[in-house]
């Protein structure tokens, strides 16, 4: 490993920061609700459980410790979602292989997206950071330009405009939902600056997570090492400090399969969490690379598990510590793995199915405190003899002799209790799981009724619908068929009422012509005179020349009175026979004083504005 690679150091604070995992994990495996999930094994799990918080001041690195977590993979996975990559070969190549099965030929075709080359994920985590709104074709196109940039655009908001309250990193892309290999679980950030004062001048940098599902066991560890660590470099690219990295949850949940491990994970004390320094100054956050972030962290021998511990830049493999115990190894089919402690005189080495000393180790080494070398021999011949009788039984004497006279014994009790432990565990995970298996049976079969009563409630729903069109539709007909009768019974009312106004106008025609036909020839028994002067208006019923006629009408009244009474007579029984109801009476008739001086064309007008009114 390079002089310049960082060291990953042991923190002084207490640990309680992990407690926060462990509490939360603990209260989901006792508290947490039977729920079927997408894989079929069966979880516990919580909605929206307290936030966790942890602080990455002082170069603190929230790596838990009471497990192991693959370091290199969080490494190289952040390093591939800052490409822009969603190629799962490229982490493949390099032993990472966390996405081989989402990116798995089988797993393509079951999702639908068999038109996709094995370990092309589509539009996941890189490509929505880096090209948002781009047309998503394969994992080989070239997207350099192509959507928009949200990481350059967060850090380009934290240097230009740290107090901005939109600095926010999204992977998730409802529209490029559907050609995604997997729906992305952590969705997205949220990023803060916090303000200088007195007592902190320099500006910290710190971090929102939201993740909408949340596996206790396995993702939710992986993903604060992910998350911390790009605030680190964030931080970095942007000349500010590490402040704070907070963790929201959705539906967080432990798999039935995992309750057993997360057990034994919970029995052991946490340590304080390492310190993170990067090998060199970095300002651009393309420019990372792997062996800017990488090293050693440190194990505790108290401990009989060697958790907490990272992949290291030389890569090499990891050594079984002395923990002074006897470690054992129960596989499913009943084989027990046994791997024996070291002294300060001898190295252990393993007992196991294989046979004695499967790692390869180099031979023993002459122990100190022998007498002689024969006698060295067959104590190794003689401890051979005893690793091999063992290789075949699934148990372990009571005392076996190691090589250069050290002991090491483990009681048929011990093993007995040890496999009692693991039996109840087994049995108590069984327990769990046929109660999931009870649940989900039952939950389908509330499915299953839900369904049908969904499906007769739609029946229902249909035939009430389809009545109501049919009562619809009859009532269209009976509404058009009674418009139709009353447009037609307008027609006849208008056909009728046009008729009799034509009849009345005929016989007002009629009468007005009678009428000044009597009074024309009712006026004088003379002929008229010819001239303009003698012409009788046919309109007003009178002579243009009236006042000279009147003069001559009173020299002459003795005489012409008897004939006019006469032509009136006439045509007042005339109008009787053509219309008696509207026949004038004698009191309408005017005398021929009375015509004078009577104004026909208006007593008519009168008369048709009554008969309007009537209709």
């Amino acid at each position: 490993m390079p002089a310049q690679a960082h060291v990953m150091e042991t923190a002084s604070q207490d640990n309680f920061e992990e407690q926060q995992y462990l509490s939360l994990t603990k209260h989901i495996i006792e508290s947490g609700q039977h729920r079927a999930d997408r894989t079929g094994t069966g979880t516990l799990s919580i909605f929206a459980p307290p936030q966790l918080r942890f602080s990455l001041a002082d170069n603190v690195f929230p790596l838990l410790t009471t497990k192991r977590v693959f370091f290199r993979a969080v490494v190289e996975e952040l390093l591939w979602f800052i490409k822009g990559d969603t190629n799962s070969n490229h982490l493949a190549e390099k032993g990472i292989k966390i996405w081989d099965g989402n990116g798995s030929r089988e797993y393509l075709d079951k999702v639908g997206l068999a038109h996709r080359e094995q370990g092309d994920l589509g539009p996941v985590y890189g490509f929505q950071w880096r090209h948002f709104g781009a047309e998503y074709v394969d994992c080989h196109t070239d997207y350099v330009g192509k959507g928009v940039d949200q990481l350059l655009q967060v850090i380009d908001k934290i240097k230009t405009n740290p107090s901005d309250r939109r600095i926010i990193l999204s992977a998730w892309n409802p529209k490029d939902i559907p050609s995604m290999a997997l729906p992305p679980c952590h969705m997205f950030c949220q990023f803060y600056v916090s303000t200088p004062t007195e007592s902190a001048p320099k500006r910290t940098l710190s971090c929102l997570l939201y993740q909408r599902s949340c596996d206790m066991g396995l993702g939710v560890p992986f993903n604060i090492a992910s998350y911390a660590l790009l605030t680190r470099m964030i931080a970095q690219v942007t000349g500010l400090l590490p402040g704070e990295f907070i963790h929201t949850m959705g539906d967080a949940h432990v798999y039935v399969d995992h309750i057993d491990a997360l057990n034994q994970q919970l029995e052991r004390t946490p340590r304080p969490f390492p310190t993170l320094r990067f090998a060199r100054e970095v300002h651009d956050i393309d420019n990372f690379v792997y062996e800017d972030i990488c090293g050693v962290m440190n194990a505790s021998k108290e401990s009989d598990a060697r958790h907490g511990e990272v992949d290291s830049l030389d890569k090499k493999p990891r050594q079984q510590e002395n923990t002074g115990k006897m470690s054992v190894h129960i596989d499913k089919d009943g084989t027990v793995t046994r791997v024996l402690p070291k002294d300060d005189s001898a190295e252990g080495y393993a007992l196991g199915p294989n046979g004695p000393n499967p790692s390869g180790k180099k031979p023993r080494s002459k122990p100190k405190g022998t007498a002689t070398e024969s006698k060295d021999k067959s104590a190794t011949e003689e401890a051979r003899a005893v690793e091999e009788s063992h290789r075949a039984k699934p148990y372990v004497n009571k005392e076996r002799v190691l090589s250069g006279g050290s002991k090491a014994t483990v009681t048929a009790d011990e093993l007995t209790a040890r496999m009692e432990r693991i039996r109840l565990r087994n049995a108590e995970i069984e327990k769990k799981r046929q109660l999931v298996e009870a649940d989900e049976k039952a939950y389908m079969e509330e499915e299953k009724e839900a369904e049908r009563l969904e499906a007769q409630r739609r029946e229902t729903e249909k035939a009430r619908r389809a009545a109501e069109q049919a009562e619809r539709q009859r009532r269209q007909a009976m509404d058009r068929k009674m418009q139709q009768a009353l447009r037609t019974e307008r027609e006849e009312n208008a056909s009728r009422k046009a008729k009799a106004m034509e009849s009345r106008e005929w016989d007002r025609n009629k009468q007005e012509s009678d009428w000044n036909t009597s009074k024309r020839y009712g006026r004088s028994s003379r002929p008229r005179e010819s001239g303009a002067s003698n012409l009788t208006d046919d309109r007003k019923g009178t002579r243009k020349d009236a006042p000279a006629e009147k003069s001559r009408a009173k020299a002459t009244k003795p005489s012409t009175a008897p004939a006019i009474k006469v032509a009136r007579s006439e045509a007042v029984a005339a109008y009787s026979e053509t219309s008696p109801t509207s026949a004038p009476t004698s009191a309408e008739c005017p005398s021929s004083e009375q015509g004078e001086k009577l104004d026909w064309d208006k007593i008519q007008d009168e008369e048709r504005v009554k008969d309007w009114s009537s209709l």
